[in-house]
């Protein structure tokens, strides 16, 4: 009796597997990793709307109308709208409405802004376009606009992924269940991305409070936002710092509250007026602001967020004495 019972609860655990199996080709498609590179280079390819210098939506007229204010968003790929079709849905954009709107009963005429981000570009390239743009645009005020990777030197997210991708992409195809088992490969690739979210969480903590090797970077770029901080205040211009946290693992706990916070004392240390988009997306679903499962560059309703939180502080330096 005991060999029959021990037959049945074998021969149903096998029939679950197989049904698991099953379940499981027919979903998966690829690695999570490489379904990200895919993604985010269908992304770059976006037909966005760009200017005659090559930089996204509208350049405005040169020289600046009367009773206009204008802003200039210094960025990445999370400031340019990756994956944001539409310009319109843009953060820059969507404040260059409500910011008209706003201002409008205090006397000012209207509000452009100028899109100066550059998809997974670090500071250094955000010093080429405030020296091309501060004269052609005439800006009020320049906002840097920072995400955490803008202070390490990761390069883009393929990009960082292109680095231990060959090492695991070796291990599986040595690996004989993971050739034939669809199911181990969604376990062993569950696995893989915890794993390499470790990796990458340690390098950007390292990249802030690592070695001077480390924080090579980070050093860098605060030395190259003093010098356009210096060179806009020789201008007249306002200089304001605006940190984009990571849109993973939001709320009570955020791994990334210290960085925030250092980026947060730079800059206030450096006198410019700061704000962090953290608190917006505080209590939000990492996943439901992302573009897509893979990749978390801001979808439109986190673009609309940003906007909402950034309204009233840039509003309030555009109208300050």
């Amino acid at each position: 009796m005991m060999g029959v019972r021990h037959c049945t609860a074998l021969g149903v655990l096998l029939i679950c597997l197989a049904v698991a199996e099953a379940v499981a080709r027919s979903v998966y498609s690829a690695p999570w990793y490489e379904r990200l590179a895919a993604e985010q280079g269908e992304h770059r390819e976006f037909p966005y709307e760009r200017n005659r210098y090559n930089l996204r939506g509208p350049a405005h007229a040169h020289p600046k109308p009367d009773g206009v204010r204008r802003i200039l968003f210094l960025g990445d790929s999370f400031t340019f709208g990756m994956g944001v079709e539409r310009d319109e849905d843009t953060f820059v954009r969507i404040l260059e409405r409500r910011l008209t709107e706003r201002l409008a009963p205090e006397g000012v005429e209207g509000v452009e802004t100028f899109n100066g981000a550059i998809i997974g570009s670090l500071t250094d390239l955000w010093m080429e376009v405030w020296d091309e743009m501060k004269t052609r645009f005439d800006p009020d005020l320049v906002v840097f606009v920072f995400f955490l990777r803008d202070g390490t030197l990761s390069g883009s997210i393929p990009e960082f992924f292109e680095e231990i991708r060959n090492e695991v992409a070796l291990r599986n195809r040595g690996s004989t269940l993971y050739r034939v088992s669809y199911l181990y490969r969604l376990y062993r690739d569950a696995l893989d991305a915890a794993l390499i979210r470790e990796h990458h969480t340690a390098r950007f903590v390292d990249a802030y409070f690592g070695t001077e090797e480390q924080t090579a970077e980070w050093i860098r770029a605060r030395e190259r936002l003093l010098r356009i901080r210096d060179d806009a205040r020789s201008r007249s211009v306002r200089t304001a710092f605006v940190v984009f946290p990571i849109l993973a693992g939001l709320g009570e706990g955020y791994q990334f509250e210290p960085i925030c916070a250092l980026l947060e004392e730079f800059a206030r240390e450096a006198g410019l007026p700061t704000h962090s988009l953290l608190e917006a997306f505080r209590d939000e679903h990492g996943p439901d602001l992302w573009i897509s499962a893979h990749d978390q560059h801001p979808n439109e309703a986190a673009h609309a967020i940003a906007a909402e939180s950034l309204l009233g502080f840039l509003g309030g330096l555009l109208t300050e004495d």
